[in-house]
């Protein structure tokens, strides 16, 4: 059997500061009109008031091995509201947080443990927000972690996801100039991500 790979990351100063204000996610799916209004009210206010707070804390329940109501509630979330929040200026959303979410996301990406729906959900983001980064080069972690999961020994799971991160990318890769740039990269993580799938 191929050896799962996991990709751990080291907690923000800001995550580490606020873990006592840490928001309950499961009350978003309470039965309870009463409570899930109210949780629902408080996170929208958080998530205007404290953006790195809830970018942090996504990611926190995204890590956790398994899956869980919670947890797929939680990559509906991110896959909704993390991507806006690189767009805000540094003030609200720091360098540091950035590079916690994306490490984070990686590490999500890089653990076996997750049923396919929450993989399916964590692709798509990582996807959108790799095509977005990807002009600039601000996320070489990304290629990186797409190299390691399409080579030989990689878990399967881990495999796949990498080849749909990237199917998710591409209309951001396929663009002239990109592909001039990173064409034949690309085309070499493919033909290697491809030869893995085959092998037995």
């Amino acid at each position: 059997p191929r050896p799962e790979q996991v990709f751990v990351f080291p907690p923000s100063r800001q995550h580490r500061k606020k873990t006592a204000m840490s928001f309950d996610f499961a009350a978003l799916l309470s039965p309870d009109n009463a409570v899930r209004k109210s949780a629902e009210s408080q996170f929208e206010q958080c998530r205007q008031a404290q953006p790195q707070l809830v970018a942090t804390q996504l990611v926190a329940a995204l890590s956790q091995p398994g899956g869980s109501p919670t947890s797929e509630l939680c990559a509906v979330l991110a896959r909704r509201y993390l991507p806006p929040l690189f767009a805000l200026a540094e003030i609200h959303f720091s360098l540091e947080a950035r590079e916690h979410v994306k490490a984070g996301l990686l590490a999500c990406l890089g653990s076996a443990s997750h049923p396919p729906s929450l993989r399916r959900k964590l692709c798509s983001l990582v996807g959108r927000l790799g095509a977005e980064f990807h002009a600039a080069g601000s996320w070489p972690q990304l290629s990186a972690f797409i190299a390691a999961a399409c080579a030989d020994g990689a878990a399967p799971e881990v495999h796949e996801s990498a080849l749909s991160v990237l199917s998710h990318m591409a209309p951001a890769l396929v663009e002239p100039a990109a592909w001039a740039a990173c064409g034949q990269s690309v085309q070499a993580t493919l033909v290697d991500g491809l030869g893995a799938a085959r092998a037995p």
